[in-house]
């Protein structure tokens, strides 16, 4: 396709965005190649795996089930690649858009645990997420904010309630670390 076509392509521009995050959040490089007037390549490169290793990881021990999250986040494509590396790391992971949709997800199963995006769509945010799931199966419910807000305000609010907050960009095994931190300690 030429420039000039591009142009009048339909198309929100977002794409690239959209790629950046669900390879940072999957702690994967991008790689540009670019030539005037032939156009870019961008790739993710990902590492080549052992089949035996990823099975050997994520089969569940008998004598204890997966922990079962709840994952909230609006933005579609940065949700799939959460719950696919949430899954691929041995969790049972039901994932929505908004509170209202993991509630309809979760269908009365209570999870171990909730992460949230903060800002969702629709001035919802994810402590009123996380208000709603604890309301709707328990208060103590162990739960993760994802911001990338520094707001001090926000933060000592979080803590009031017993909420954990990690920051933006996501990675992957701070996550974990702190899902086992927060599942370990309620059940202590």
């Amino acid at each position: 396709m030429k420039l000039d076509e591009a142009r009048s392509a339909s198309g929100s521009g977002l794409g690239l965005s959209i790629v950046s995050k669900a390879a940072q959040l999957l702690g994967l490089p991008i790689r540009l190649r670019s030539k005037i007037g032939q156009g870019s390549m961008f790739a993710i490169e990902v590492p080549i795996g052992r089949a035996s290793a990823l099975e050997a990881s994520i089969t569940p021990t008998p004598h204890r089930r997966r922990l079962r999250i709840g994952l909230v986040e609006d933005n579609a494509q940065v949700l799939d690649a959460m719950a696919l590396s949430l899954e691929s790391a041995g969790y049972e992971v039901v994932a929505a858009t908004t509170g209202k949709a993991l509630l309809v997800a979760l269908d009365q199963r209570r999870p171990d645990i909730l992460i949230s995006d903060y800002r969702l769509r629709a001035g919802e945010t994810g402590f009123q997420v996380v208000q709603s799931v604890r309301a709707a199966f328990d208060n103590a419910l162990p739960a993760i904010i994802a911001t990338g807000d520094t707001d001090p305000t926000l933060m000592r609010e979080m803590a009031a309630h017993g909420v954990t907050i990690h920051y933006k960009p996501l990675h992957m095994d701070k996550l974990q670390s702190a899902i086992s931190e927060a599942t370990e300690r309620r059940t202590l």
